[in-house]
C-alpha cells in the first residue's frame, strides 16, 4: 500500500514533465523537418529550372504570356499621348523586346479572355494594371508570373519566380538565410522587375522582362552583363574578378576607396545594378571625382575586369531623310541640319534668330538619356578646313541625389558616315567610352523641328541603349504640329513610328492644350532656377574630354584657393 501511495503521489509531477518534454520533442521535430524541408528545397532546382535549363540548348524561342487589364495605363505622361490603354503599351513594348532579343515571341490576353495554355512551357508570364485573379497566371506551364504596380493587391499574391512565391513564409525564411538559393534569386528577378516596371517607361519595361529572362532561364546578351558581386554570378567568379581588380588596378582601387565621396559613389553603385541605367547614371553624376574617373577607366575601359561586351544593337533598320529643302541630302546639308541654330557660319539660313547652342530637346525615349531636364545640344565643325568632324556638346541639368540642381557638359567627336544623314558618335565619360550610331531622321526645311535617332553602347559597362528625340529651337512642341491632323505632326508621328517608337512612349514635353501644358524639360521650376544659373553654353573646342576636365578641374581648385 505504501508503494502505492508513494507511487500515486509523483505521477501528476511526473506526467506534466513528461507531457511537456514531448510537447517540446514534437516542436523540435517540426522545426528540424521545417529546416531540412527549406535545406532541400533551396539547394535542388526547381523542376522549372532544371527544364528552362533544358530548353536553353533546344529551343531558339523564348515564349512569353503578356496579359493587359481593359483600363488605360499610367505611361506618357509628358509626351503627346499620354495615357494610352494597356493593350497598346504591350503590343509597343513586345515588338521592342524583339529588337532587343529577337527569340522572344509572345501572345497578347485581355485579363478576362481565354488564355491558351500551350504544351511547352511559358518562359515568362507578366500582368499590367490587372483587376482580377485567375489560376491560369500561375499555371505549372510558366516559369514565371510578374506584374506591374497598378495591377490589384490580390493578383500581386500571386507573384512568383522559379521557387520564389510572393508572401511565402517558408520561401521568404529561405531567402533570408540562404541568399545563394534558387529561390533567393527568383526574389531578386521579382523586386527588380517591380522597381523598373513602376517607372512606366518602355526601355526600363523592356528591362525589366530582359533581366528576369537573363536570371532565371537563359543568357540574354544585352542583359547578361554585370560588374556588381552578386549571389546569382557565383564565390567562385566574384573571388575572380576581384583578383583581376587588385592585381591589375590597386592604386586605382586605394585612391577610390579613400576619398570619401568617391567611396561613397562606389557603395552606392554596388547597390544599384549598373544595367539599371537610369539610377547608375544618377550615381555617378552626382558624384563625379577624378578617382572616380580613373578607377572606372583602369577597371572597366582598360582592363575590362567583368567580362562585359554589351553590343550596339542594329535594329531596327533607320533610314535616314533623303530629300531636305527640294534637294537630296549630301553632306554639307547633313552637317548644317545637326548644327542648327547655333551661331556659326557653317550654319544653314533660317529666318530664326541665330543661337549659343544648336538645338534644344523637346522630348525623347530612352530614360538614362533623354530624361535629365533642359537639355542643349551644341553642333559645331572643328577648327580642320574639309574636316567630315563635326563636336558635340550636350549640356543638360541634373537633379543630385542630395536634390540640387547642377548643370552637366560631356564632350563627343561625331565622325560622317558614308551615306548621308548618318554619324559615329564618341566619347569617354567618367573612364567610360561609349559609341553611337545616329540618324538624321526627318527635319523640317525651316529647321522648326529635327528628329535623330541615335543606337549606341558603353561595351565595358555592359549597356546598350537606343532611342530618338525630337528637337526645337527653344525645346517646346513645334507650334506647326499641334494639330494632329497637320502634316507636320504625321510627319513627326511616322519617323518615331521608323524608330519603333510610339508617341506615348516619349517623355519630356506634350503637346500645349488650353488647360495644361505638360512637361518634364522645361518645367518653371527649372526655368527659374536657370535664370539665376545659365548654362555654360561655352564650345570646348578641339581637345579631347579629359584635356578639358583637367582644365575645369584646374580652374576649380584656383577658384577654391581664392575663396579660402
Amino acid at each position: 500500500n505504501e508503494h502505492k501511495q508513494v507511487h500515486s503521489k509523483i505521477p501528476n509531477k511526473e506526467k506534466k514533465e513528461s507531457f511537456s518534454n514531448k510537447n517540446e520533442m514534437r516542436w523540435r521535430c517540426k522545426l528540424i523537418f521545417i529546416f531540412s524541408q527549406s535545406i532541400a528545397l533551396a539547394m535542388r532546382p526547381s523542376s522549372m529550372k532544371m527544364r528552362s535549363k533544358v530548353m536553353m540548348c533546344e529551343k531558339k524561342d523564348l515564349n512569353l504570356m503578356l496579359i493587359v487589364g481593359r483600363g488605360t495605363s499610367p505611361y506618357g505622361l509628358t509626351s503627346p499621348s499620354p495615357n494610352p490603354p494597356w493593350n497598346e503599351v504591350v503590343s509597343s513594348l513586345l515588338l521592342r523586346l524583339k529588337v532587343f532579343e529577337p527569340r522572344i515571341k509572345g501572345k497578347i490576353y485581355f485579363e478576362d479572355e481565354k488564355i491558351e495554355i500551350l504544351n511547352e512551357r511559358y518562359d515568362a508570364a507578366v500582368g499590367f494594371g490587372l483587376t482580377q485573379k485567375r489560376s491560369e497566371f500561375t499555371t505549372k506551364n510558366t516559369i514565371m508570373f510578374l506584374v506591374d504596380e497598378t495591377s490589384n493587391e490580390e493578383v500581386k499574391k500571386q507573384v512568383f519566380c522559379a521557387n520564389y512565391k510572393v508572401g511565402n513564409f517558408l520561401t521568404e525564411f529561405i531567402c533570408d538565410v540562404m541568399p545563394w538559393s534558387e529561390a533567393a534569386k527568383g526574389r531578386r528577378a521579382v523586386r527588380q522587375s517591380f522597381d523598373l516596371l513602376r517607372r512606366h517607361s518602355a526601355e526600363d519595361s523592356v528591362f525589366a522582362i530582359l533581366l528576369a529572362l537573363n536570371a532565371i532561364v537563359t543568357k540574354i546578351p544585352v542583359a547578361s552583363s554585370d560588374i556588381n558581386p552578386s549571389w546569382d554570378k557565383g564565390i567562385a567568379r566574384n573571388i575572380r574578378e576581384f583578383k583581376k581588380m587588385a592585381d591589375c588596378c590597386g592604386s586605382e582601387i586605394f585612391n577610390a576607396i579613400t576619398d570619401p565621396q568617391t567611396k561613397k559613389a562606389i557603395d552606392l553603385l554596388t547597390s544599384v545594378d549598373l544595367r539599371d541605367q537610369v539610377g547608375s547614371y544618377r550615381v555617378i553624376v552626382s558624384n563625379e571625382t577624378p578617382q572616380l574617373e580613373a578607377f572606372s577607366l583602369c577597371i572597366l575601359q582598360q582592363n575590362n575586369c567583368f567580362d562585359c561586351d554589351a553590343p550596339i544593337l542594329d535594329r531596327p533598320i533607320v533610314e535616314p531623310i533623303k530629300m531636305w529643302r527640294g534637294q537630296p541630302l549630301d553632306n554639307e546639308s547633313d552637317r548644317q541640319i545637326f548644327i542648327g541654330h547655333l551661331d556659326v557660319s557653317a550654319a544653314a539660313a533660317t529666318n530664326y534668330q541665330k543661337e549659343a547652342f544648336s538645338w534644344k530637346i523637346c522630348c525623347g525615349a530612352n530614360p538614362a538619356y533623354d530624361a535629365f531636364p533642359m537639355q542643349h545640344q551644341i553642333f559645331y565643325p572643328t577648327k580642320k578646313v574639309d574636316s567630315k568632324t563635326l563636336w558635340y556638346d550636350p549640356v543638360f541639368c541634373v537633379e543630385t541625389l542630395d536634390g540640387d540642381l547642377i548643370w552637366t557638359k560631356r564632350h563627343y567627336r561625331c565622325v560622317q558616315q558614308k551615306i548621308p544623314g548618318k554619324y559615329l558618335l564618341t566619347t569617354l565619360d567618367n573612364g567610360l567610352v561609349s559609341k553611337e550610331h545616329w540618324t538624321i531622321v526627318d527635319a523640317a526645311d525651316d529647321l522648326e523641328w529635327a528628329i535623330f535617332s541615335y543606337s549606341g553602347a558603353a561595351q565595358a559597362a555592359g549597356q546598350s541603349y537606343q532611342g530618338a528625340l525630337l528637337c526645337t529651337r527653344d525645346g517646346r512642341w513645334p507650334h506647326s504640329a499641334i494639330d494632329p491632323n497637320s502634316q507636320n505632326f504625321q510627319r513627326i508621328q511616322s519617323a518615331f513610328n521608323q524608330c519603333g517608337i510610339q508617341l506615348f512612349e516619349l517623355y519630356g514635353h506634350g503637346i500645349p492644350s488650353h488647360d495644361v501644358d505638360r512637361s518634364f524639360m522645361w518645367t518653371p521650376r527649372f526655368l527659374e532656377w536657370a535664370e539665376s544659373n545659365p548654362p555654360p553654353l561655352d564650345r570646348i573646342g578641339d581637345i579631347s574630354i579629359t584635356s578639358w576636365r583637367k582644365q575645369q578641374r584646374a580652374l576649380d581648385a584656383a577658384a577654391s584657393k581664392q575663396l579660402a
